[in-house]
């Protein structure tokens, strides 16, 4: 439940997350390193939902589901045999497939 930089070995200085968060909700999030906390303390932002509970309610509700379900695991499996269908129906109908992403789970 790291983020994809701990999957590929990386600490960035900023991510950001989108209604993925939230189950499709309105709702992001900007985390960072605490070397940035002090610049972002004198941005001001606002949303149209930005103070809507329901977002914040859905966030904890799918993050909770994602970890109780092994949800990361199970798309990247979906998503590997995704890209080996898509590469092996592309061979076998003599199309030049060009399928990218990560392929394998990291040890």
């Amino acid at each position: 439940m790291a983020g994809s930089g701990a999957f590929f070995g990386v600490e960035p200085d900023l991510t950001c997350y989108c209604k993925a968060i939230a189950n499709g909700y309105p709702l992001s999030a900007c985390l960072g390193r605490n070397a940035f906390r002090s610049a972002a303390e004198n941005v001001f932002f606002t949303g149209s939902f930005f103070t809507s509970a329901v977002p914040m309610a859905a966030a904890l509700a799918c993050l909770k589901e994602l970890q109780a379900s092994g949800g990361i695991e199970h798309m990247r499996h979906v998503g590997t045999l995704l890209c080996r269908g898509l590469d092996e129906q592309g061979r076998s109908h003599g199309l030049p497939v060009n399928v990218t992403g990560r392929r394998r789970s990291r040890s």
